[in-house]
């Protein structure tokens, strides 16, 4: 009988129990049943981050990609998001997945964007949302601004992105002349309603103030006041271009009243940093992209001082915090996991005067 004969060949049966129990569920694997979908942010930079949760949630269910696979959906994901990035900094990415029947091995998936704009946003929140949106007392520094600028009847405010009014009424119940510019139009409705109920009278303009649709009287206000605006701009480049806008619209003497996110001396925000901050509503910027203001338009620092500070120190301990949401998103929190006060931005008030 030749050596070669199968007659010859010892059998090799498994028969470790640890072995045959991986074979079972290697096996039962296949016949995990799961569809669902995943949410991100649409955050360019953090691909691989999203990249690695996707790979470690089809892993769990056993069903591992492999190379080709898991390159196309690098490629499907990364696509949708940059081009959501573009779109809206709420864009997000979804991937829509469902096991295959078995004894198919794999997951069918789809990736799409789900982009709400900015409009969409805020009208969801007016129509789920209970009490004050934004909180129900004005900002004190925007009230402490507005007193030391003389008779409330002389001084006329510009408040830009006047939100539901929590700024814009209270100016027009002291007896400001307000021009409350909004570009959400379930929020401007929200203001208008306000001011009939306070029986006061705001001139609402619905539109974006970058929009050239928006013209602005040169000399006008007295005051201008960017409360939480700032924040939601997607560059240095927008910055500069409705800071200068509504900076012409200010009188000699007048104030140019913001707050924005500043880094630290010595932190430069990084891509992430910087996306991560547009999608939580709290945009970035250093004290050289915010030197302009000054160097360039005809405005001196007045002020520059710590938002949740200062709101603190002049609102009532029965009214602090005006909504739940602001501690943490002024200290820099909603970007940054950190505890209070180690994040390596906050958002600060900046004062400025119109040089004469």
């Amino acid at each position: 009988m030749r050596s070669g004969d199968p007659r010859r060949t010892k059998s090799r049966r498994e028969t470790t129990p640890s072995v045959l129990k991986n074979a079972i569920v290697t096996k039962l694997d296949q016949r995990i049943v799961a569809k669902g979908e995943i949410e991100f942010p649409c955050v360019p930079a953090l691909l691989d981050t999203f990249m690695a949760r996707l790979v470690a949630l089809f892993t769990a269910m056993g069903k591992p990609f492999s190379d080709e696979e898991l390159e196309n959906l690098r490629r499907a994901v990364q696509t949708v998001t940059e081009q959501g990035y573009r779109f809206s900094s709420q864009a997000r990415t979804v991937v829509a997945y469902e096991t295959q029947a078995p004894p198919e091995p794999g997951i069918a998936y789809r990736v799409f964007p789900r982009a709400p704009s900015t409009n969409d946003v805020y009208a969801g929140w007016v129509s789920s949302r209970a009490g004050s949106l934004f909180g129900a007392r004005a900002d004190a520094k925007v009230i402490a601004v507005a007193e030391s600028l003389g008779a409330p009847e002389s001084v006329r405010v510009l408040d830009v992105g006047a939100g539901t009014g929590r700024n814009a009424i209270p100016l027009a119940r002291r007896g400001h002349p307000v021009t409350a510019i909004e570009p959400a139009g379930a929020l401007a409705a929200e203001l208008r309603k306000a001011a009939r109920d306070a029986e006061v009278r705001v001139d609402v303009v619905e539109a974006d103030a970058l929009s050239g649709d928006v013209a602005l009287e040169p000399g006008r206000f007295h005051l201008a006041v960017l409360a939480e605006v700032v924040p939601h701009l997607r560059s240095a480049t927008e910055l500069r271009t409705l800071l200068a806008k509504v900076g012409a619209a200010v009188a000699p003497g007048g104030r140019l009243l913001f707050n924005a996110f500043v880094a630290l001396e010595g932190y430069k925000p990084d891509a992430i940093a910087r996306q991560v901050g547009e999608v939580a509503w709290s945009g970035m910027f250093t004290r050289a992209e915010l030197a302009f203001v000054t160097e360039e338009l005809p405005f001196e620092r007045v002020s520059d001082e710590g938002a949740f500070d200062y709101e603190k120190a002049h609102t009532p301990p029965e009214a602090w915090p005006p909504t739940p949401w602001f501690p943490d998103w002024a200290l820099g929190r909603n970007v940054f996991a950190l505890p209070p006060g180690r994040a390596p931005v906050e958002l600060r008030w900046l004062d400025h005067r119109r040089r004469e």
